[in-house]
């Protein structure tokens, strides 16, 4: 087999070197593997002796085995176009000069996205329909942030090969970073339909999902990646997280099981375990869970900051402001950790430090509900009432199906006596949730200093039928009995509202 694998060799060899008298003595000087310079190939072509389709032919196979010392350009291909080169030897020298620059993309470090950006453009310009450097281009754009560029770039890439599932799923995910989510569910379900079996394609339309709050179409594209592919963890571990979502506890957990069995020393896992305990009110659980992700790994920030809502919401505000700041140190580009920090910081009365920390977090992410309420609800506790409504009508425009920036908007409305705009707000609130005890308590003080003593009689009424422990619901109906001239009613919730008022003695 060697041998005649050598034959071949020297066949082959021998033919060139009939086409290319006129080279021979370079190859002499250079040797053999010397990569061919734009006078080489010329002269071959003018000294061709096999008949130039033969010489074009056996050209393109040594710059294929050889590369090239030089690059094309307009006045080059002119020159060696006259000397006799065809379409196949001019195709030739671009591809090889393309996938020269496609070397050296991929030979930059690893996150040097101009590096790559560069090279495939350079790579490009001699071969400006190929595929791959039009690809490669826009994952290196996406991952600089340049989801536009990456964005033209897919669609080009599609336009040369239209039936690619990775460019729609890649587009898919430009889009989706660009926040155009129906632009990005085509790409999904067009690389989907392309690819059935791609468990990736099944993850992206998951988070999209996710994103989007959709929690039940993501768990099933959660599934469907896990059917194909059992031991992916980032397909269980989202799915985890969005059962969380769902208040889906154990199912999460058990996804999050899975996961750790899979890679036991990924501290993530643990911490999105910890998550779900914390979530499920088992703090014991998740605490265990948090202390074993940092033993994994002491400066993993997501489990820091988990480790830290728990203590949070065990009141030990000390403990989670040091794991808030400790997670800060690590990745202080998270604004969700701002955000709690200042809900602690709100706690211990730490206004400033607590202002300053939501201004960071919107610094981080302009639209970000949860900095915008609580800085106006800051605001609106240290009387700055201009700022807190403004903060909240925009946390309002964020999330308008969330019933606490209205109350807290209404709140501020009836300490600066705006009663018709405080009405508004409680209104929604109690058509978003008609449970509220507290909205209703309010929307009774609004008709009560707007004179609708009956209306404020009702409202308080219902207040105290959906919590019989709220004091000041029994204060304002007996004023409002009081104001209609029942004194009897007005003097039995006096009672109450003093008992439910009293001090608990220490046993």
């Amino acid at each position: 087999m060697a041998a005649r694998h050598l034959s071949i060799i020297f066949v082959s060899l021998t033919i060139f070197f009939a086409a290319l008298a006129g080279a021979s003595a370079v190859r002499g000087q250079t040797g053999a593997s010397a990569p061919l310079t734009a006078t080489d190939i010329a002269g071959a072509l003018r000294g061709s002796e096999a008949g130039l389709p033969t010489t074009n032919r056996s050209l393109a196979k040594q710059i294929a085995e050889r590369g090239l010392s030089f690059e094309i350009d307009d006045a080059v291909e002119k020159r060696l176009r006259e000397a006799g080169a065809d379409d196949i030897l001019i195709i030739a020298i671009r591809e090889s000069l393309c996938s020269r620059y496609m070397k050296r993309a991929d030979e930059c470090p690893e996150d040097d996205f101009a590096c790559q950006i560069a090279n495939y453009d350079k790579a490009l310009s001699f071969h400006p329909d190929d595929d791959k450097p039009v690809f490669n281009r826009g994952l290196a754009r996406h991952r600089s942030g340049d989801h536009d560029g990456a964005i033209l770039d897919y669609t080009r890439s599609l336009e040369l090969l239209p039936k690619d599932a990775d460019a729609y799923g890649n587009r898919g995910n430009s889009y989706a970073a660009k926040g155009e989510k129906e632009l990005a569910l085509k790409d999904y379900e067009q690389a989907i339909l392309l690819a059935p079996k791609e468990p990736r394609h099944f993850l992206n339309r998951g988070n999209l999902h996710y994103q989007d709050r959709k929690y039940d179409p993501a768990i099933r594209d959660f599934g469907r990646c896990i059917t194909l592919a059992p031991k992916d963890t980032g397909c269980l571990t989202a799915r985890g997280d969005a059962y969380i979502e769902k208040e889906q506890y154990t199912l999460a957990i058990r996804d999050f099981d899975r996961a750790i069995v899979l890679e036991p020393e990924n501290a993530d896992f643990f911490a999105g375990r910890g998550r779900a305990y914390r979530e499920w009110g088992r703090l014991n659980q998740a605490h265990a869970d948090f202390d074993s992700a940092l033993k994994h790994d002491p400066k993993n920030a997501f489990a820091l900051h988990n480790r830290g809502i728990a203590f949070s919401e065990q009141n030990e505000h000390d403990k989670a402001l040091a794991d808030y700041t400790a997670a800060i140190e690590i990745d202080g580009k998270n604004e969700e950790v701002f955000v709690n920090r200042a809900i602690s910081l709100i706690e211990r009365k730490q206004l400033t430090s607590a202002l300053v920390d939501l201004n960071k977090a919107l610094q981080l992410a302009p639209d970000n509900y949860y900095a915008y309420v609580n800085r106006g609800e800051l605001y609106s506790e240290v009387g700055e009432y201009d700022k807190a409504v403004g903060d909240l009508s925009k946390a309002v425009t964020l999330e308008p199906s969330i019933a606490r920036p209205y109350f807290s908007r209404a709140y501020v409305y009836i300490e600066i006596e705006d009663y018709a705009n405080a009405l508004k707000d409680l209104d929604k609130v109690i058509s978003i949730d008609p449970k509220d005890s507290a909205a209703f308590s309010n929307r009774a003080i609004v008709h009560l200093r707007t004179g609708e003593h009956r209306k404020a009689i009702a409202d308080s009424t219902r207040s105290i039928q959906l919590d019989p422990k709220v004091a000041a619901a029994y204060e304002i109906r007996s004023l409002a009995y009081e104001a209609v001239g029942d004194e009897r009613r007005a003097a039995a919730d006096r009672k109450r509202f003093e008992a439910l008022s009293a001090p608990v003695e220490p046993q």
